[in-house]
Order: structure tokens, then sequence, then C-alpha cells
């Protein structure tokens, strides 16, 4: 620990209801959001730290920005679920205000990564810089006052260094690509203690000798594998950023405990919703991405799962992004 500072559901036709329908929005709408979509100084600030670590940087920060413009401009989300029930993040790493934007209050921060106690850190000195004092460290976690438009409320952050999903199907979700491992295998061999072994320049060296190519720094240690994240009894959103390999509907515990009226945001389509489709609906779905058009295929499987798809005019016809609410009619 730190020290003190912590009935069944009969699916209707596929609708878009009148209050999630999108319109056209510029560039500059993105870039320079108008004060009624970020009425506050904490949440400009937040809005121009929104920060990204993998991919193309650039691409995945405009896209954050997008999903907030959006979601804040059109109301998409009833901001009475975020004060009563949690945001969890998972891959959240230190990006802290994304889901600030979004209006979280309290945020289960799930990532391995947060093992480090200077991660946490990190998360602390963000968030020092868009309120201008310091948090207040809870036990494990974070408590500060955030203004979201209503004047200052509590926010709580919470860190969970644990997997998301069990062990076993986390694994069969990341398999090494042969490079990866090859580096790995590399770095072991020339690591005197191979069960903690770091890619130093002698690994990326040696790598360059083997292969003639340059080695990329893919992870910092080699440790046991964490336990599994236990999902709270209840959930306002499900909320993910480039999680390689993992969707946010494959807990199953996590996907009940979403409150009626939750939502589920995530920059990619669930392979649930994909390997789902039958080869008509698969060639419905390339039909309509050739002509620039939405696919009603993925709103009506969804639909039978009891959650209502909403759009997002920055996304304009593209299937490629999740952002769903569980239906109330249960």
């Amino acid at each position: 620990m730190r020290k003190s500072r912590e009935q069944s559901f009969t699916p209707q036709p596929a609708r878009v209801p009148d209050r999630f329908r999108t319109k056209e929005r510029t560039s500059r709408d993105y870039a320079h959001p108008s004060d009624s979509v970020l009425p506050t100084e904490h949440l400009r600030l937040a809005y121009a730290h929104i920060g990204a670590e993998t991919g193309n940087v650039d691409a995945a920060i405009a896209q954050k920005r997008a999903f907030v413009v959006d979601i804040r401009t059109d109301k998409l989300i009833d901001e009475e679920i975020f004060k009563k029930y949690p945001t969890v993040y998972v891959g959240a790493r230190k990006d802290i205000e994304f889901p600030l934007c979004l209006g979280s209050r309290t945020i289960m921060m799930v990532d391995p990564e947060l093992h480090d106690p200077k991660i946490c850190t990190e998360v602390e000195d963000r968030i020092s810089k868009i309120i201008t004092h310091q948090p207040e460290w809870v036990g494990d976690g974070l408590r500060f006052k955030f203004d979201f438009g209503q004047g200052e409320e509590d926010v709580l952050i919470t860190f969970h260094s644990e997997l998301f999903l069990s062990p076993e199907a986390y694994a069969a979700t990341q398999e090494e690509s042969d490079e990866a491992l090859g580096i790995r295998r590399v770095a072991e061999q020339l690591t005197e203690d191979p069960d903690h072994w770091l890619i130093t320049d002698d690994v990326k060296e040696e790598w360059r000798t083997k292969t003639g190519r340059f080695a990329p720094d893919y992870k910092p240690e080699k440790r046991k594998t964490p336990s599994r994240f236990e999902a709270p009894n209840k959930i306002g959103m499900l909320l993910g950023y480039r999680t390689t390999g993992i969707d946010l509907d494959q807990d199953p515990a996590s996907l009940a405990a979403l409150v009626p009226g939750g939502y589920i945001l995530s920059d990619h389509e669930f392979a649930s919703i994909a390997d789902s489709l039958l080869p008509s609906q698969m060639q419905e779905v390339m039909n309509a991405a050739m002509e620039g058009k939405g696919s009603e295929v993925y709103k009506k499987k969804w639909l039978l799962r009891g959650f209502i798809t909403i759009p997002l005019a920055s996304q304009g016809s593209s299937d490629h992004y999740t952002f769903v609410r569980k239906s109330r009619r249960r």
C-alpha cells in the first residue's frame, strides 16, 4: 500500500432514437470545442491533456477527442449513471483524462502495468495539472474535486494491476509474434536471471546482428502473470481503447454487472459480433462499406443481446468502433 495522500428481453426493430441522431461537424469543432461542450476549466484542461502511448499516437488522441466532443455535444450519455456507478477502464495505464472528459466520477483503472508505483504517481501528477492542486491518496486510490459543470464533485480513482480476463484467456489473445518471441529469447540468453530480463542495448545489438533488423522495445521485463480483475457488483461503463486482442464483452461477470442504461465504448468492433455473421450478413456489411453506408447488421446483432447502438458523428458510416447502451427493458 502506498502512503496516504485513496424479465426477458424482446428485441425490437433496429432503430436509432432521435436523441442519438448525429450532425456533421467541422475539424474546428474537434480542435476547439465550444464552452457549451466543455463548460469548465477542468474539462478544458483534461481535454487538452488527453494522450496516447501506442500505435499512431496523433491518430489515437484525435479519435479520443472526437469521441468526447460527439458524446458531449449530442448528450449521448446520461451522467446520472456516472454519478451512481463506476467506469471500468480496461487497458487504462495512465490515461486519466479520457474518462474524466466523458464524465466518469468513479474510475477503476485496470491494467497490469499499474503494478509499477511510478505509473500511479504519473497519474497523480497528470491530475494535479488539471485541478491545480494535489489529489489525496485514499488507500491505493486517489480522491479529488473536479468540476463537470455543476460545481465541484468528488472523483475517486482506483488502481487495479490485474488482468481483465482470466490468465488463460489473456494468454490466448496475447500470443507473441515470432519477432517478439525471438527478441525475448535473445534477452533471456544474455541475462543472468532469465526470469527478470530487459531489452538492453546489448540485446538490441545482438538482435540486429542476427536478423539485420532493429529491435523495438516490446516490454521492460518478464514477470509472473497477474491475477484476474474482479468486477464490482454494478458498472456504469465499460471503457477501453486499443485493448489489443481483448474485447470488453469477453468477461461475463463485467458484462452482467453493467447496469441497465450503462454503456460500452471501445475503438474497435468486437469479435463476438463479427464472428457471428453469416456469409450473407458479411456480404451485406461489405456492400454497405463500399457504398459508404453504415450496416444495419451490427445494430441488429447488438439489439438481440439487449443493447442499443449509438452512432458517433465523427465516425461516419464506420462499423469499426463500439458504442452501445444496455437496454433498460430487462
